[in-house]
């Protein structure tokens, strides 16, 4: 039985062979060539997809660390000019009669059984304010009560002022 299945194999190999189509150097030439560029594209598909996945990681990291830095450079900015505020407005000059200041930045000062407080004006405004208030951002002037109303200003609605 095993020789009879060996001559059915070698017959059906001799079919075979003479079915085939036999390829000339040309034509075997032009078939690797293609395989090669298709081989080629493929790399380069490749390539070019893992270029812009590490370009995608990269830029992401840096992207991170430059959020992260600026965010860190933020906060220390901030506190360094909280800092440099705080300091700024203890070193405030009082007034020069003054006898007692209160927690709010004002200043009462007795004079022969009337009391002024110390208020603050603007450059442009036509308010007065409590020390601190967030309309003195830009200029800054200490006036007394009876001066301010003197003059014209009258209380902000923001910081309410004494009256």
């Amino acid at each position: 039985m095993r020789i009879v299945s060996i001559f059915l194999a070698t017959l059906v190999l001799i079919f075979s062979l003479s079915a085939c189509q036999i390829v000339n150097e040309e034509e075997l030439a032009a078939i690797r060539e293609e395989g090669y560029q298709q081989g080629k594209e493929s790399a380069e598909r490749d390539s070019a997809s893992a270029l812009s996945a590490q370009y995608d990681a990269g830029h992401e990291e840096g992207y991170q660390a430059g959020y992260q830095k600026g965010r860190e450079d933020g906060l220390k900015e901030a506190a360094q000019k909280a800092k440099a505020d705080k300091a700024k407005e203890e070193s405030k000059p009082q007034s020069k009669t003054s006898t007692a200041a209160s927690s709010s930045g004002n200043s009462t000062t007795t004079s022969q059984g009337t009391q002024t407080a110390t208020v603050y004006v603007t450059d442009t405004g036509s308010k007065y304010h409590r020390y601190g208030c967030r309309y003195l951002r830009e200029s800054c002037h200490a006036r007394t009560l009876s001066q301010a109303k003197g003059q014209g200003y009258t209380a902000c609605s923001v910081c309410n002022p004494p009256a």
